[in-house]
């Protein structure tokens, strides 16, 4: 009896059909494991590439943000150095409308950026910290109310036609140069995030 079945499961037939079933079942789990390993990696990659899209329209839309207000201030700098005190009140109220849309955008922005490019990134654009240090700030947003209270003093000086105007100009374009070697470095940090990105996307594809 052991002997037929033995012969039965050595014939040719038998170990075919184990052989197609064993196959079979290899088969469809390697295939399983391809289709699933790729739809990871497509997913990954499409997560990547949107990610990369967003992040980069938020640093444009961030960028053109902090370039009209950077650059405002400067225009009104400029314009109290002429003495020319129409050009400066009308200047004063576009200046104003960015600091409004600045304040008004700046949790909403910081918390982008964290989820863009991490805590630390997060804290060089907004530190609640530099509320301690109003005279030394750390974070973007502190080096721009810095500059801002400087020209505070400048408009103060220049609408009183004081003495002292050329000194407050003086101690604005000093924060403003600061301000600006700052702005730079965060964008070349976010920057920085986005290569990141692309890098991962190359590897995923």
């Amino acid at each position: 009896m052991l002997k037929q079945i033995w012969e039965v499961l050595n014939s040719k037939i038998v170990v075919l059909l184990i052989a197609f079933v064993l196959t079979t079942v290899v088969g469809a789990y390697i295939n399983d494991r391809y289709q699933r390993a790729t739809w990871q990696r497509e997913k990954r990659f499409e997560l990547l590439s949107r990610r990369l899209d967003e992040g980069t329209k938020f640093i444009e839309n961030l960028s053109e943000l902090m370039n009209k207000r950077f650059f405002r201030l400067q225009r009104l700098l400029w314009i109290a150095e002429s003495g020319d005190r129409s050009s400066f009140n009308q200047m004063w109220d576009e200046y104003y409308e960015s600091v409004i849309e600045w304040n008004y955008k700046l949790n909403t922005n910081r918390n982008r950026i964290e989820r863009l490019a991490g805590q630390e990134t997060a804290i060089f654009f907004l530190d609640f910290q530099d509320e301690t240090r109003p005279q030394n700030p750390e974070s973007i947003h502190g080096r721009f109310k810095l500059a801002h209270d400087r020209l505070l003093r400048v408009r103060k000086s220049f609408l009183a036609n004081s003495k002292n105007l050329t000194e407050t100009i003086k101690e604005a374009y000093a924060a403003l140069s600061r301000l600006d070697i700052e702005i730079d470095a965060f964008i070349l940090s976010l920057n920085q995030i986005l290569i990141e990105t692309e890098e991962k996307m190359e590897m995923t594809s």
